[in-house]
């Protein structure tokens, strides 16, 4: 009745602050639930940004992006539990980092980097020596630049940029400072960008230096537990104190047009993928729209596109998704796209008789999100976003069948799969309810597809 109805709308208790309308929303929540919150809305979420191979093959640590006060920074984890040690201070937020994949390379104790100045999205590239602390701009102020990926040999980059006429997206082949030190660069100074601030200002970075043992003489583990002050010096046993001064220019200017090279401007949003084994083609893919993407070979020497599994014209749209070369010796292309189905499932392209295989994943009603294909080139793991939760899977590539093997992992997203340098283990980034955003490396025991579990990073360091 009328009079019911009216006692309901008296009871809604309303309360105007600014643009925003509360109706009945306590307004006296106790301080001490908003402070029980923070512990859960301010933790240290880590995304895993590579291996640091040393010069016989193994590992000495990993890099770690780790979001410090309001912006997300590069740290470095040498062991499972062990702290995190801050590399940059940047005010706004490092964006893509990658270590040097190849512990031969003379650039082994460097990565590469992209940040920008003040959320204006103009995103530079970055060189950065863990040996000395110091880093140097390799674009020059110029451009909208991304999609950075290092050559196997680790001793060149490929990267996208808007440099040439500010709205298509082109790809250069850039070399690396002479030196693993960038400090000792020699390349000829250019004048940098009059729109663009490339002094200590503008890009504040503390001078962090990390003392690298030889594998033959490590000993001992200097885990510590995580703690906030990771930029403050430390002595362990065996390692040499980590020092810390205040912010230093870059290390030197680096000749960006000398060193650089256009190596296609098609027009259009191009983005570099992977390099083949050898470092003479790369992995292309040109984007349209969300729906619709082309995939390419390119030959760096003659600059020639190939493209990979072409449809007829007024074919239906594709849009592909990872997209990497095979490792095994074989001349061919994993990748997932959505040809011909709902879902994007994982194919394998060969090269030579161009032609693709049937879906490795046919079975998998769900979308295969990321894969990562081990050094060797006999396995593969792959992600599967299965209603919303990720699931992992083991393929044996060497095998004639392919065998599958599901992976046990907690109830969550994984947001990261990298294989150690060795075949064996993987990294995992796992956002759970109780790891929300942790590195886990999963060791192999057993039968085939079964792994443990080993922790590297503590996001929630108040839970036991």
């Amino acid at each position: 009745n009328k009079s019911g109805m009216d006692a309901a709308v008296a009871e809604v208790k309303r309360e105007q602050q600014g643009n925003l309308c509360y109706e009945n929303v306590p307004t006296n929540i106790p301080s001490q639930i908003a402070q029980r919150l923070e512990q859960y809305q301010n933790v240290r979420a880590c995304g895993f940004r590579g291996w640091h191979m040393n010069a016989v093959g193994g590992v000495e640590g990993m890099l770690v992006s780790t979001r410090f006060g309001d912006s997300s920074q590069i740290h470095y984890v040498r062991e499972p539990a062990g702290y995190r040690k801050q590399i940059t201070f940047f005010e706004d937020p490092v964006g893509v980092a990658d270590m040097c994949p190849n512990g031969d390379s003379p650039h082994r104790n460097a990565f590469l980097y992209s940040h920008d100045q003040g959320g204006n999205e103009q995103h530079q590239l970055f060189y950065y020596d863990l040996t000395e602390g110091t880093y140097v701009m390799l674009t020059g102020g110029i451009g909208k630049n991304s999609d950075f990926t290092w050559s196997n040999k680790g001793d060149r980059f490929v990267f996208t940029s808007t440099r040439r006429n500010t709205v298509d997206h082109d790809l250069y082949i850039g070399q690396l400072p002479h030196s693993a030190a960038a400090s000792t660069s020699t390349t000829t100074t250019t004048e940098p960008s009059a729109t663009t601030d490339t002094s200590a200002a503008a890009y504040p970075l503390f001078n962090t230096k990390l003392q690298f043992d030889s594998p033959a003489t490590d000993s001992g583990s200097d885990s510590q537990p995580d703690s906030d002050s990771q930029a403050s010096a430390r002595s362990t046993k065996g390692k040499k104190a980590i020092p810390c001064s205040f912010p230093v220019p870059p290390s030197s200017v680096y000749d960006y047009t000398a060193a650089q090279k256009l190596i296609l401007s098609e027009g259009g949003l191009w983005t570099a993928v992977d390099w083949s084994p050898d470092d003479s083609k790369l992995l292309v893919k040109r984007t349209e729209k969300a729906t619709r993407s082309f995939l390419y070979v390119l030959d760096i020497e003659t600059q020639k596109l190939t493209q990979i599994n072409a449809k007829p014209a007024g074919s239906p749209d594709v849009a592909y998704g990872r997209s990497r070369f095979a490792k095994d010796g074989k001349n061919g292309v994993f990748f997932t796209c959505d040809d011909g189905s709902e879902f994007r499932h994982l194919y394998y392209y060969d090269l030579d008789s161009m032609t693709i295989n049937a879906s490795l994943t046919e079975d998998i009603p769900w979308d295969v999100s990321i894969y990562d294909i081990s050094p060797k080139g006999d396995k593969l793991m792959f992600l599967a976003n299965e209603d919303g939760m990720s699931k992992v899977y083991l393929i044996d590539l060497a095998s004639p069948s392919h065998t599958r093997a599901k992976v046990d992992v907690p109830v969550g997203q994984i947001t990261n799969l990298t294989w150690h340098p060795n075949g064996q283990e993987i990294a995992i980034t796992l956002n759970s309810s109780r790891t929300p955003g942790d590195i886990f490396v999963y060791k192999p025991e057993g039968d085939f597809g079964s792994y443990t579990p080993v922790q590297w990073t503590f996001r929630f360091s108040f839970l036991l």
